[in-house]
């Protein structure tokens, strides 16, 4: 036992021993040693202190966790330690009082992260205020309004992806594509025009950059799109 310890705190991985094989104090030491190691760690031997320890010097550590060992006050720890362990709180957990404590550490995070059902407009407004381009996605798509995609579109043409169905059109497509979204953006009643469009548009852009001549090219993707 002392020889598996001693190797663990050489930095040997609990994985090299059998699950069956892995005492506590084998366990301990892992984890002392690396806080990803709690994801070796059987069930049966998981503890308070052992968790708290992984949890303190690594947030996201969290994810290890099984679902009904995640307490709202490990989350919390966890949370106050590093905002992005919010992906791992369980859905149960998410309530009004947890999601106030959320915002007060990081609202980026906590808007990701919270339920739908908390996400109001005035909360949505302020998302797109302060993150626009990367908070877009977390907007329930009940809460977001044609006026709203265009704006998202004109800064971040890969917003397109994130935009209700309704709210679709021809002239905010050939926006997007204007601004440079990637073909995989588009949507599929759109895309047949696009292949082609973006077919030549690669092939001006590597012509243009390793040889500095493409004009015929570029002229002709554009000719394509116009008809």
């Amino acid at each position: 036992m002392n020889d598996a310890i001693e190797r663990i705190r050489r930095g040997a991985s609990l994985r090299e021993w059998p699950e069956s094989q892995r005492t506590l104090e084998m366990c301990n030491a892992a984890v002392k040693k690396m806080s990803d190691e709690l994801c070796y760690v059987p069930i049966s031997l998981l503890t308070v202190t052992m968790c708290l320890a992984a949890i303190k010097r690594k947030p996201e550590t969290l994810r290890y966790l099984p679902q009904h060992i995640r307490t709202d006050s490990l989350c919390k720890i966890a949370v106050e330690k590093g905002e992005w362990a919010m992906e791992y709180v369980p859905a149960k957990l998410w309530t009004r009082e947890f999601t106030d404590f959320a915002i007060r550490k990081s609202f980026d995070a906590a808007f990701r992260y919270m339920p739908n059902a908390f996400k109001t407009q005035p909360l949505v407004d302020k998302a797109l205020a302060e993150n626009p381009v990367g908070l877009f996605r977390y907007v329930p798509n009940e809460l977001k309004t044609e006026n709203m995609c265009c704006n998202i579109v004109r800064k971040n043409p890969h917003g397109l992806e994130q935009v209700p169905t309704r709210f679709l059109t021809k002239e905010l497509v050939q926006l997007a594509i204007d601004r440079g979204a990637n073909l995989y953006a588009v949507p599929y009643n759109f895309q047949y025009k696009r292949s082609i469009y973006f077919t030549f548009r690669c092939f001006y852009d590597q012509i243009q950059a390793r040889r500095g001549y493409g004009k015929e090219a570029i002229r002709g993707r554009q000719a394509l799109f116009n008809n």
